[in-house]
């Protein structure tokens, strides 16, 4: 989707939080500001982007940031410079709100909210430059994005669809007559012949999923398309080596090289090319 003029000037910013402060988990040793960073004899502490709280230590070098005792494995140990995951891998725009893919799998969006579009299930009406993480179920690991106008959707890692957002066209692809808004990602409904999903592309008011079998498009108020069968291509055969080749060029002086000396025939043998 082409970005809106009021789109435009939060992405930039909107990327920078992301990358910088994007701390929103559940797990209760994790954070998600750095208002609960706060601990006593250590004071205010910092939300790292990988959802852990750490705190000033002049011994570690390298960020002068320590992770605090409840920090899961990674428990009163030196914070690196870059914690995991907090690289985005893609980003995605919809009308007047944005979603970039982490490398760790996870979603985040930002901008308007007016049909749940940013998927984290906060109450549909809410504005935020603050990328918020969407709620995608425990254990699944997105690995494409895409958005609509007022939609979004996932693919994962075990092949299966996750959609939020507006449904008002039958989008949200649940196998259905279900046209509500989802304040919380759902998993698309798609025949077997298509799961596990390779690849998935999102449009203004529907997706398309290509598959095992074929391909398949949900939305424009229709709950599902026929399977469009993909041809298996022929398999290519290796072209034959190409024959070396010799190739004569020769030139005839005619008394005319500034250095006095006459050309004479050269041979040229040309590597294989395959």
């Amino acid at each position: 989707m082409t970005p809106s003029k009021l789109n435009r000037p939060l992405l930039g910013l909107a990327l920078a939080a992301l990358c910088a402060s994007a701390c929103v988990a559940k797990p209760a040793y994790e954070c998600s500001s750095n208002a609960q960073c706060i601990a006593e004899g250590t004071g205010q502490g910092v939300c790292l982007p990988d959802n852990h709280c750490a705190y000033p230590d002049k011994s570690c070098s390298e960020t002068g940031l320590r992770y605090s005792p409840s920090a899961g494995s990674l428990a009163s140990s030196c914070a690196p410079k870059n914690p995991s995951g907090n690289c985005v891998s893609q980003v995605t725009l919809g009308i007047d709100f944005t979603c970039a893919l982490k490398t760790d799998g996870s979603v985040w969006c930002w901008g308007v909210d007016d049909h749940g579009q940013l998927g984290d299930g906060q109450p549909a009406g809410a504005f935020s430059v603050k990328p918020r993480r969407v709620a995608l179920p425990a254990g699944v690991v997105a690995t494409q994005i895409g958005a609509g106008e007022v939609h979004a959707c996932a693919l994962s890692s075990n092949g299966g669809v996750w959609c939020w957002g507006g449904g008002a066209s039958q989008q949200l692809g649940l196998g259905s007559d279900d046209n509500t808004d989802h304040l919380t990602p759902v998993q698309a409904v798609f025949p077997s012949e298509v799961l596990p999903v390779h690849s998935l592309a999102v449009g203004a008011a529907h997706n398309c999923a290509v598959g095992r079998l074929g391909a398949v498009c949900v939305g424009e108020k229709t709950t599902i398309t026929n399977l469009v069968k993909i041809p298996k291509l022929p398999a290519l055969k290796a072209a034959p080596p190409s024959p070396a080749r010799t190739c004569h060029c020769r030139h005839q002086s005619r008394n005319q090289s500034t250095h006095g000396t006459s050309c004479r025939a050269m041979s040229i043998r040309a590597p294989s090319m395959t």
